[in-house]
């Protein structure tokens, strides 16, 4: 069902933290870093006892230990700054403490490479710390080289040893550079599809907005106009809610945020395979019915008019229920007409099922009376919408 979407937002600010939610949750980026560095140090320590560096050993021991630990902490956002500074500076000893133990060929100087891209991701530090700690990290690299090079290292290790230990941090430096890559591309695509999402959804109802559904429409008729096409019928079916501008004047703008909720869900609820829904402006609700010629659009409209007139409201401290309805206009669109003009036969059917008492359907040519008496709206609210010189009468 292309109905659209569900309610996922009601504002702007709203939208951008669930953007930013999605791209980096609860520091998911450095989560799985961490995790993998957990798996990397509890390999060390298999290697590290059968080449005989005890003291290594029992170093990557608590490495693992401590990267499970923070992995856990991450959870709570009061520790994630902790755990970042702790992740960074286990990073950076570790090398040190291996680079000056084995030697600039054991090749633990390329787990500081790894700090770089999870310094600028991270989402817990302003911009002019990600770049101080990169440069930090550029010149600890550098200077560990130079260190490392002035004489041999307290510990050497046979050359297999040594080359197989050096092979194994660049596969291992390598594959959590592809993980971590991997799930921030994953990340980005989330994120960006829920920007296209939002971007063509109404932030009040969750419901397609005007433009996409507009776009959606012109591709409708286009298919309309394809002789190839197996498209033979497209009905257009457009909505306004009756007594809309009372319920605003009586109850406020917030009751009449919730009236447009419910009768959105409303409409949902009643929305066929492939049929096309969206706020279309205000109180209107546009209908596209692809594949529908007339007498079957009218029993979907017909549908669609009793599901919102079942959705009645209580609000907080009133007596009685809050009677919610919607007027239609139908019309099924013309080979070769434009969207407008089918638009506008719609809207003047509808003005046509406001005129006769509205909570009914109208076609093009003629109304639908199908509201019984005793669910017609209180009569001050019909006084008070009743058609003038100045307006259409339409509320």
């Amino acid at each position: 069902m292309r109905a659209g979407w569900p309610d996922r937002s009601h504002g702007l600010g709203r939208v951008m933290r669930a953007l930013v939610t999605s791209l980096l949750q609860g520091g998911r980026l450095i989560v799985s870093g961490m995790l993998m560095a957990a798996v990397v140090h509890a390999a060390f320590v298999v290697l590290f006892l059968a080449a005989g560096v005890t003291g290594l050993a029992v170093f990557n021991v608590i490495s693992s230990l401590l990267y499970l630990l923070m992995t856990l902490l991450m959870r709570q956002p009061r520790w994630r700054r902790l755990c970042e500074a702790m992740a960074g500076i286990e990073v950076v000893l570790h090398a040190c403490v291996a680079c000056y133990w084995l030697g600039w060929d054991s090749g633990f100087h390329y787990y500081l490479l790894l700090m770089l891209p999870t310094l600028m991701v991270s989402t817990l530090m302003p911009r002019r710390t990600k770049w101080l700690g990169c440069a930090a990290c550029v010149l600890l690299y550098l200077g560990l080289d130079l260190l490392s090079h002035r004489g041999p290292p307290p510990q050497v290790l046979p050359g297999g040893w040594l080359q197989a230990l050096r092979m194994f941090n660049a596969a291992a430096t390598l594959t959590m550079l592809a993980g971590l890559s991997a799930i921030y591309y994953n990340l980005v695509l989330r994120a960006e599809s829920g920007l296209r999402e939002m971007a063509s959804l109404d932030p009040l109802t969750g419901l397609l907005n005007r433009r996409s559904l507009a776009e959606l429409a012109h591709d409708q008729l286009a298919r309309l106009n394809d002789a190839s096409s197996p498209l033979s019928a497209l009905s257009v079916l457009l909505g306004d809610v009756d007594h809309f501008k009372a319920v605003n004047d009586q109850h406020g703008h917030e009751v009449g945020d919730l009236v447009l909720r419910t009768i959105s869900q409303a409409l949902q609820s009643g929305m066929r395979q492939g049929d096309l829904l969206g706020r279309w402006g205000g109180e209107e609700f546009l209908v596209l019915l692809p594949g529908t010629e007339l007498p079957a659009a009218r029993m979907v409209a017909e549908r669609l008019r009793a599901l919102v007139q079942a959705r009645s409201l209580r609000l907080p401290g009133a007596a009685t229920l809050l009677p919610v309805s919607i007027s239609f206009g139908l019309c099924q669109a013309q080979p070769g007409e434009p969207l407008a003009q089918a638009i506008a036969r719609a809207d003047q059917a509808l003005y046509r099922a406001k005129q006769a008492g509205r909570n009914r359907v109208a076609l093009a040519d003629q109304v639908i009376d199908t509201q019984p008496p005793s669910t017609l709206p209180p009569q001050d609210w019909a006084e008070q919408d009743a058609p003038s010189a100045e307006g259409d009468g339409r509320a």
